[in-house]
């Protein structure tokens, strides 16, 4: 059996990854602070990472991004590579959130994440079946108090916390996001379908109801 090959993307931090996998690994990986490189810059890093295993795009089995939320520049820049490959390549691709990479660490079915902004702030999200239930927001800290009491609530290392019942701090360890991006990512290859969009979490005011 001909043996496939993954490229993983995740630029939802200040420092941006690139991986090769395959089905159950990953193989070479490749990490850089944003401020070094150039968002444009990010085709010929793929490039030297292929090229270390005799590989071209067109070799690839499927392009796995992490989508966001995270800075406007390295996603949208990301999301119209994985765009142009899908375009002209055919190549299969996904997207998963990193909600949804941080709820399959956890083990989270139904609750909450929280993942810091970088401005004081952080994205939330609902989970409902292990997905994003409706539009992932912005919380100001001060929101943080009419979360609601009932649900579990994951929040990466770094966000603003109020100590509460039911809330998890889980530290932030990109390799291991890399691991279950690889994984959710196999569930929903697909090629044909429409361009990739980021999830960028564009702030918003909203207010959960306080639990009884």
């Amino acid at each position: 059996m001909k043996k496939e090959y993954f490229l993983l993307i995740d630029l939802t931090t200040r420092w941006h990854w690139i991986a090769l996998a395959d089905r159950e690994k990953l193989l070479l990986v490749r990490r850089w602070h944003h401020q070094l490189l150039h968002p444009k810059d990010l085709l010929s890093e793929i490039d030297k990472l292929l090229k270390t295993k005799s590989l071209a795009p067109k070799n690839l089995a499927g392009i796995i991004i992490n989508r966001g939320p995270g800075g406007f520049t390295s996603l949208r820049n990301a999301a119209a590579l994985v765009n142009s490959f899908t375009l002209v390549l055919k190549t299969r691709w996904a997207a998963p959130s990193r909600f949804e990479v941080l709820a399959q660490i956890a083990n989270l079915k139904e609750g909450l994440i929280l993942i810091p902004s970088g401005i004081g702030d952080f994205f939330a999200a609902e989970i409902a079946q292990g997905k994003i239930k409706g539009k992932s927001l912005v919380l100001r800290k001060e929101e943080l108090r009419n979360l609601p009491a009932n649900k579990r609530i994951i929040a990466l290392k770094g966000a603003p916390l109020i100590p509460r019942k039911g809330m998890e701090s889980l530290p932030e360890n990109k390799e291991r996001e890399l691991k279950a991006l690889l994984v959710l990512g196999q569930t929903k290859l697909a090629r044909g379908r429409k361009p990739l969009t980021p999830l960028y979490g564009r702030p918003a005011k909203i207010t959960f109801p306080k639990a009884s």
